[in-house]
C-alpha cells in the first residue's frame, strides 16, 4: 500500500517504543540523533495518556525536525508502564494489537500531511508494527533497548519452552524445571542456572506466554536490527545473532545514526562518534556497582558477566 504525500526531500522516520522509561529514552536519544542530521523528519509515537503527560514536559532540541504524536490505547498509563501493568504484561500487550488499525491511520495521516513515512523504527516488543510497515510497503527497524545477550534468551523462547525453563503453562509438564538447574541450550550464551532465567520469562501468565511466542519470529523480518551494546563486550552473543540473521538483515540502512553495534562485524564500530564516551562512562559504572556491592556487575549471571550500556 503506497503513501501519497507532499513532495519532500526529506526521510520521514516514524519511531514508536513501549511506553516504558527502559524504552521510550533509548528510542529517544536514537531519535534526536537521527534528527540532527540533515534531511531526516521524525515522529514520534506514543500512547495518548502517556504522551499528554510528556507534552507538557518535554521540548524537542533546536535545529531538530521531531515531532510527537500519540494514538489511542484503552489502558491509560499517564506515568508509563507501572507495577500494575507489568503484573498483567499479558493483557497489556494484548490490549496494546488494538492500536493497529490506529497505527496505519496515523502513517496515512502523516504522510498527507507532512510527507511520506518512508521507515517506521519500533520496540522489538512491538512485533505487530510489522505488519503495518509490511501493509505500507516500508521497511521496519527494530530497536532492541537491552543487550545483545538478552536478545539471545528471546530467540531461544520456542526451545526453552521445550526444555521446561519458561512460561509453564506452555510446557508438557506445566511446570518449570528447578531453580538449581542448568539451562545450556541457548546459543551465543553461556550455561547458567534456571534462577538467573529472567523473571519475565518464568511468569504463569498464558496470555503473555502466547504474546512472547508470537514475537520471536518477527525479528527475521525486520530490516535491520539496533543493539544497545558493543561487539567487544558481547562477541559470542553478537556472533550467533548475526550468523542466524545475516540473510534477513540490513546492516546499513542508510546512514548509522547512534552508536549501536548492529550484527555486523564488518563495520567500523571502532571509529563511531562518542564510543570513548560511552566507554569511559562504562567504567565509571563499573567502578560505583564495585564500590556497592564488591564484585557485581550491572548484569550478572552468577557464572556469566553480561554487560549493556544504557544511551541517556
Amino acid at each position: 500500500m503506497a503513501s501519497q504525500g507532499t513532495s519532500s526531500p526529506k526521510i520521514h522516520v516514524l519511531a514508536f517504543p513501549v511506553p516504558g522509561q527502559g524504552h521510550i529514552t533509548p528510542m529517544m536519544h536514537l531519535c534526536k540523533k537521527i534528527a540532527a542530521r540533515d534531511g531526516f523528519i521524525v515522529s514520534f509515537v506514543n500512547v495518548d495518556s502517556l504522551h499528554d503527560e510528556m507534552i507538557k514536559h518535554w521540548r524537542a532540541p533546536s535545529n531538530t525536525d521531531l515531532r510527537l504524536v500519540s494514538i489511542p490505547l484503552s489502558w491509560k498509563i499517564p506515568h508509563g508502564l507501572d507495577a500494575y501493568t507489568l503484573t498483567h504484561s499479558g493483557e497489556f500487550f494484548k490490549a496494546t494489537t488494538e492500536m493497529i488499525p490506529a497505527l496505519e491511520h496515523l502513517v496515512s495521516k502523516l504522510s498527507l500531511e507532512i510527507s511520506p513515512v518512508r521507515c517506521i523504527i519500533s520496540d522489538y516488543f512491538f512485533f505487530w508494527t510489522q505488519d503495518v510497515a509490511d501493509k505500507f510497503g516500508i521497511p521496519r527497524i527494530v530497536l532492541w533497548p537491552g543487550s545483545a545477550a538478552w536478545t539471545t534468551i528471546e530467540y531461544h523462547i520456542p526451545e526453552l519452552i521445550a526444555g521446561g525453563h519458561v512460561f509453564p503453562s506452555l510446557t508438557e509438564a506445566k511446570k518449570l524445571v528447578a531453580d538449581e538447574s542448568i539451562v545450556d541450550i541457548i546459543k551465543g550464551l553461556g550455561p547458567l542456572h534456571q534462577a538467573d532465567v529472567p523473571l519475565y520469562l518464568q511468569a504463569d501468565d498464558h496470555l503473555w506466554a502466547e504474546y512472547s511466542v508470537q514475537r520471536v519470529p518477527y525479528i527475521r523480518k525486520a530490516s535491520c536490527v539496533l543493539v544497545n551494546s558493543f561487539y567487544d563486550l558481547e562477541p559470542e552473543a553478537s556472533d550467533f545473532m548475526a550468523a542466524e540473521l545475516r540473510k534477513e538483515f540490513v546492516a546499513d540502512y542508510g546512514q548509522r545514526f547512534l552508536p549501536l553495534y548492529e550484527f555486523d562485524r564488518t563495520r567500523e564500530w571502532a571509529k563511531i562518534p562518542l564510543l570513548q564516551e560511552y566507554k569511559e562512562y562504562l567504567g565509571t559504572a563499573m567502578a560505583i556497582a564495585k564500590q556497592l556491592r564488591p564484585g557485581g556487575a550491572l548484569y550478572s549471571f552468577r557464572n556469566h558477566r553480561l554487560f549493556s550500556i544504557p544511551l541517556y
